[in-house]
């Protein structure tokens, strides 16, 4: 896949502290991020890495890492900064929460860009922003 076509996951200081960007830049790629978030809310995939993916082009950010937990917890994202290394994000949410997400993403369609955004600002160690031909 070209890079004009991948998925991009970019790390960096926002307007509102550390943030995730997640730049969807076809239907085609939020597509494969409704089914990725759906098998993690349905319980079908309990781990999933954005590093492995060949789609996926990670900025300022040696891995995102989805997990599935038992219980939810206030904070959902947890960035852990390794010397001499970029940071890695873990981004962890029980069945419902990854099923909230989900829905977030419904508001994502047509040709029409927008964003919605997954995380806590203020709680979570990073804000999650999935961009949509943004």
């Amino acid at each position: 896949m070209n890079a004009e076509k991948k998925i991009k996951v970019d790390y960096y200081k926002g307007p509102f502290g550390p943030t995730i960007r997640v730049s969807v830049p076809s239907t085609e790629a939020l597509t494969i991020l409704r089914k990725l978030f759906n098998n993690l809310a349905s319980g079908s995939i309990s781990k999933y890495s954005f590093r492995l993916d060949p789609l996926v082009e990670l900025i300022g950010l040696q891995d995102l890492c989805l997990h599935v937990v038992r219980e939810r917890k206030c904070k959902t994202v947890d960035v852990i900064r390794r010397e001499n290394e970029q940071a890695e994000a873990i981004w962890s949410n029980n069945l419902d929460g990854w099923d909230q997400c989900l829905g977030l993403l419904d508001g994502l369609t047509g040709t029409i860009p927008g964003h919605q955004y997954l995380s806590e600002e203020g709680i979570d160690d990073a804000l999650i922003v999935m961009a949509y031909l943004e």
